[in-house]
């Protein structure tokens, strides 16, 4: 249960710090990227 709130906050922590890039980089920043990396963090996490 603890592994899976931090994996959780970590989630949290990559779409806060995504969000920061989507809105400097603009459209340049699409949803695909923007999912992928939270798949790659998801992956990160269950390794």
């Amino acid at each position: 249960m603890k592994i899976y709130f931090m994996a959780t906050k970590l989630l949290y922590e990559i779409r806060n710090e995504l969000t920061v890039m989507c809105t400097l980089k603009g459209d340049s920043f699409t949803r695909m990227d923007y999912m992928r990396q939270l798949r790659e963090g998801f992956i990160q996490i269950s390794e």
